[in-house]
């Protein structure tokens, strides 16, 4: 009998045993799974705090471009809304204008036409005093050799 019971004892023990270390392997795997989630938390952060981060560097870049385009459209405007001269032989002159405008302006457009035909005279006469390079026919390596074109 007390061999039944110390069996007994025994099979107990290693019931018990077998229990301890299943739960012991289950505790092991929450850890496990609780480090996993807590790594995908990190990662998700990481990610969302570098997608605000571009972000916020797109617009910042995009406000800084349209304020240059906006800062540069404004002068542009300023530099083109000059003053009126006054007087009653102003005509159609602005202060600080340069006279080819003011000239254009003023029904002036015959000097130009003239000054652009006599430009295109000077053009052909030079043309026509520079010597034309004459072109030869290609000589072969060998003098004994017929030359023919390439087809």
């Amino acid at each position: 009998m007390t061999f039944l019971i110390g069996l007994i004892v025994v099979l107990a023990l290693l019931v018990g045993g077998g229990f301890a270390v299943a739960s012991i392997q289950a505790n092991h795997a929450r850890v496990l799974e609780a480090q996993v989630a807590l790594t995908a938390q990190h990662t998700a952060a990481a990610s969302s705090a570098g997608l605000v981060l571009t972000l916020g560097l797109v617009i910042v870049g995009l406000l800084a471009v349209m304020g240059g385009y906006v800062w540069l459209r404004l002068r542009v405007q300023r530099a083109q809304r000059a003053q009126w001269a006054s007087g009653p032989n102003a005509g159609w002159k602005r202060l600080g204008d340069n006279p080819a405008r003011a000239e254009l302006a003023a029904g002036g457009t015959e000097a130009l036409v003239q000054q652009l035909v006599q430009l295109q005279v000077l053009s052909m006469l030079r043309d026509m005093q520079a010597p034309h390079p004459q072109r030869s026919l290609p000589v072969s390596p060998r003098e004994d050799a017929v030359w023919y074109p390439e087809v």
